[in-house]
């Protein structure tokens, strides 16, 4: 059996999935992030292509059948959001998980780290650097989900990608 969900949802990120399908990361009011296929996105003529970018606010119809599908899109807005932050917070965020402090501080575009980090559950205020104990923490890394001071950083201390870095 098939479930239907309507719901507003900023898109984080879409890749492709092949060669016409796509797959997109949004994060929704009411259901928190969910990952989803869009079939034939990559179409010249598929209705869907331009809404789907990341920081764009949406109406999404999802069709649930094993896993998620996005059928249905209406753009409402571009939000004023940076692509990476965007990146990194899809890489950051579990599946599933509502939290409707997260979303409307993204939907009015007022976006910090602080806050998203503290939001979650890695407040940067009360941290201290995991390698020195420096309450000056520089970076959280992604993959340990451990604070870093810069001296440590700069000591080759983190050995993860740059990328799974946020820069506080």
């Amino acid at each position: 059996m098939q479930e239907e969900y309507i719901s507003e949802a900023i898109v984080l990120m879409i890749d492709s999935n092949g060669d016409l399908d796509k797959v997109v990361s949004v994060f929704t009011k009411n259901f928190g992030k969910i990952i989803a296929k869009v079939k034939s996105a990559s179409k010249i003529t598929s209705k869907l292509r331009g809404h789907l970018e990341p920081g764009n606010l949406i109406i999404a119809r999802l069709i649930f059948k094993n896993k998620f599908q996005l059928v249905d899109v209406l753009k409402q807005e571009k939000l004023n959001l940076n692509f990476y932050d965007l990146y990194l917070l899809n890489k950051i965020l579990p599946e599933m998980e509502q939290d409707e402090n997260l979303y409307f501080k993204l939907k009015n575009s007022i976006f910090s780290w602080f806050d998203v980090l503290k939001i979650l559950g890695w407040d940067p205020k009360e941290a201290n650097c995991i390698n020195c104990g420096s309450k000056k923490i520089f970076v959280f890394d992604i993959v340990s989900q451990n604070f870093f001071c810069q001296n440590c950083l700069n000591l080759n201390i983190v050995k993860n990608n740059k990328n799974d870095l946020i820069y506080l």
